[in-house]
């Protein structure tokens, strides 16, 4: 589009962990009407101010060389005569699971009545000084970078500039010219392809917990963030180790003369937000600290509101139980908690760059002073969906409880794309994600989303013919399965949604092609080298080596399953192309790869083998499960295996709850299995449930799988959703 350039800081600002501010000054004549729309692309998040309102944030997800813009409406936020123009932009300036690594850059266009206000030399810009730049830890090795306020640096936290700029400000901190952006990468714009996500009002939350800290404070000077131990010594940490002594609320806080009934201290102090509760730790004490419930899992923007002397250190945790008596903000190097140090006064602060999730905040308050708490929660941050009505058939209550949750899960794993979970990773993989969708066919009659989804992940193929492991990354790492699972995927999409949602048909015909130079006899080998990280599921036997380069000798079950329903997905989608000649090819594939299956069958042990005889690992449900969901057990052979399936001790390594959608469409194959399913589901699932759980967690063991650091809320956990529109009754049945 032309006008609009390229654009980023004069004096450049780190680069990485770089968040800056962009300001325009434009006139609206009376006459012309106040209507208006602003289209904004950034690298790498942004947040737009109009007048000093919150309008809009979130960029697109998206690689470098193919940037999408967002299409916002101005309307309501526009004024008569002078208006300002404000955007904040972070840069990341380092790859993660959700972030390929870009230049750091800004584009816009702001279209009224009247004129275009183009993205140029014009802007004014400078650096947000008040968010700490540069190296700092990570939340997580999948989500870069956690983040640090210092509210002393600006005199109203979350508002645009004045006219006059902030004049007072020091020399280095002034506006100047925005500069042109580094051209390395001549990137095409295109619209954003899914709804934008909206942003909700917080969430009422709880104190249910306070105490004092019998630590001394961390120092409050700004270049203590950039002391020696910032990285050993980090907020969540901090948090997680701290050396606390609940105390009852009648000694720690007082209650505003506001509340109607102040004889009913418990129930006064509970509900958030309030005209503020009043906290001072005694003089021997390092603070106080707070946990508030949100009452659920949520994924949203962080909020404090607080009043406080200048200078008082917060650090806030945010976790999705309290299995340790406080959150466990601190994990194997993982560090979920910021840190905010505040202005004086009254202040109100969100952060609109960095999601957060979970449903407990615990608030360290370093300070022997009167600190008021009026709010601490998240707004949560929700794409929009349809809701269908539950299912025909689906008659108790915790089968309707299952699916609510289930539903519920699923949309909280979807923002610019699916994530396996809100919480620790963000991320989109391509089998997660296919799990999501089948069951979201459902739960929403949604095809947008996973066809955005698809696609991108299609701008992931690398010249191996693999998928990079999620989308948008620069990670060398694959998972050979979760590259077919991205064929099944798009099949599945076509059949729900109609085929002309596939756009990326060359990019799947090039990895099929690849993939059938690689096959020998039929069967394939898995790729072999330290960056294919050959898993499939967290069982025994089937997690796969993460980074370790294993010779391939023999072909493996698994991975040859998914390979044949690669082919059938392709084989499906070159005939919805009419690209027959095609179609026959990869259908004459899956024949041989059929006939080569029997490779793998165990006579002796009536089950296949999930790789060589010799190589000691269990036989598999999982296994099992896919052989019969891709059609490559014999007819006469298929009734006996779904009916050892179908038992409860059936000698077989048990399916987990990632992959346990496949098991469900096994058994539904024939609907006599049903109840076995159904009453499956209402154990697992429920057992869930009766723990407390308002979100399906990543495996069943909960927060204490992988080293303590299990997901809550795992969108690969929701098939009961795929299951409950499978009954015999319902009408959304199509498979």
């Amino acid at each position: 589009m032309e006008g609009a350039k390229w654009i980023w800081l004069n004096k450049r600002g780190p680069f990485k962990n770089c968040y800056a501010r962009f300001s325009r000054k434009f006139y609206i004549s009376p006459e012309r009407g106040l209507k208006g729309e602003l289209r904004v692309s950034v690298s790498d998040n942004y947040v737009l101010w109009l007048n000093g309102v919150f309008a809009a944030c979130g960029q697109y997800k998206d690689y470098p060389f193919l940037k999408h813009y967002d299409q916002i409406e101005l309307d309501g936020f526009l004024r008569e005569g002078e208006n300002i123009l404000t955007i904040d932009v972070y840069y990341q300036g380092a790859q993660s699971f959700q972030c390929a690594q870009s230049t750091p850059r800004l584009w816009y266009e702001l279209e009224t009545a009247e004129q275009t206000v183009f993205s140029n030399e014009n802007t004014l810009c400078r650096i947000l000084y008040e968010y700490r730049q540069g190296e700092m830890e990570n939340i997580s090795p999948q989500l870069s970078y956690t983040f640090e306020y210092d509210a002393r640096q600006v005199k109203i936290a979350n508002e645009a500039p004045k006219t006059e700029f902030d004049s007072d400000w020091q020399e280095d901190q002034e506006f100047l010219p925005a500069a042109a952006a580094d051209e390395k990468w001549s990137a095409r714009l295109i619209p954003r392809p899914i709804k934008k996500c909206v942003v909700k009002p917080p969430v009422k939350s709880s104190i249910i917990m306070q105490g004092v800290l019998l630590e001394p404070a961390p120092s409050s000077k700004p270049e203590w963030a950039l002391s020696q131990n910032a990285v050993q010594d980090t907020p969540a940490k901090r948090i997680y180790y701290a050396l606390t002594a609940p105390r009852y609320a009648h000694e720690l806080i007082t209650l505003p003369k506001e509340r109607p009934n102040p004889n009913a201290f418990a129930s006064a102090l509970l509900a958030l937000p309030s005209p503020g509760c009043t906290l001072r730790a005694p003089e021997n004490y390092g603070g106080c600290y707070i946990i508030a419930d949100l009452g659920a899992e949520y994924a949203g923007y962080p909020l404090i509101d607080i009043t406080a002397p200048e200078g008082t250190v917060l650090e806030i945790g945010y976790g999705e139980h309290l299995e340790d008596g406080r959150v466990r903000s601190y994990i194997g190097g993982r560090n979920f908690a910021f840190r905010y140090t505040t202005r004086a006064g009254r202040q109100r602060f969100i952060n609109y760059f960095k999601r957060i999730a979970g449903r407990y905040l615990q608030m360290h308050i370093y300070s022997n002073e009167n600190i008021t708490i009026h709010h601490l929660s998240v707004l949560p941050e929700e794409y929009p969906l349809k809701q269908v009505p539950q299912p025909v058939g689906l008659n108790d209550f915790l089968g309707r409880r299952i699916w609510e949750v289930s539903a519920r899960t699923l949309q909280l794993c979807m923002h610019e794309h699916y994530e396996d979970c809100p919480w620790r990773e963000q991320a989109l993989y391509a089998m997660d994600a296919r799990n999501q969708a089948l069951a979201g066919y459902y739960a929403f009659e949604e095809y947008d989303f996973p066809a955005a989804s698809w696609e991108l992940m299609s701008q992931a193929l690398l010249p191996d013919g693999q998928l990079r492991i999620t989308s948008p990354t620069d990670s060398e790492l694959r998972i050979p399965s979760f590259t077919f699972a991205w064929a099944v995927a798009s099949a599945e999409l076509a059949q729900y949604g109609g085929a002309n949602r596939i756009k990326y048909m060359p990019a799947l015909i090039k990895m099929l092609d690849m993939a059938l130079e690689r096959s020998r006899e039929g069967l394939l080998l898995n790729p072999e080298g330290a960056e294919y990280w050959n898993f499939y599921e967290w069982s025994q036997g089937l997690a796969g080596h993460l980074g370790q380069a294993q010779p391939q000798n023999h072909p493996e079950c698994p991975y040859n399953a998914f390979f044949g329903g690669a082919l059938q997905a392709g084989a499906y989608l070159c005939r919805a192309f009419n690209d027959i000649a095609r179609a026959e090819k990869y259908e004459k594939a899956y024949k041989a790869l059929k006939e080569a299956f029997e490779l793998f069958w165990d006579k002796d042990v009536r089950a296949y083998r999930t790789g060589g005889i010799e190589d000691g690992r269990p036989f598999s449900e999982l296994t099992q499960a896919l052989a019969l969901n891709f059609g490559l057990v014999p007819s006469e052979r298929a009734g006996e295996l779904r009916a050892r399936l179908a038992r409860p001790q059936n000698g077989l390594e048990p399916i987990t709850l990632s992959h346990y959608i496949y098991k469900i469409d096994a058994l539904m194959q024939e609907e006599k299995y049903f109840q076995t399913v159904y009453e499956e589901i209402m154990q697992t699932w429920g057992s869930m449930l009766f723990k407390g759980a308002t979100s399906f967690w990543e495996t069943i063991s909960g927060a204490d799988a992988f080293d303590k650091a299990g997901s809550l809320c795992h969108g690969w956990s929701a098939p009961p959703a795929f299951f409950a529109c499978s009954l015999p009754a319902a009408p959304y049945k199509n498979r």
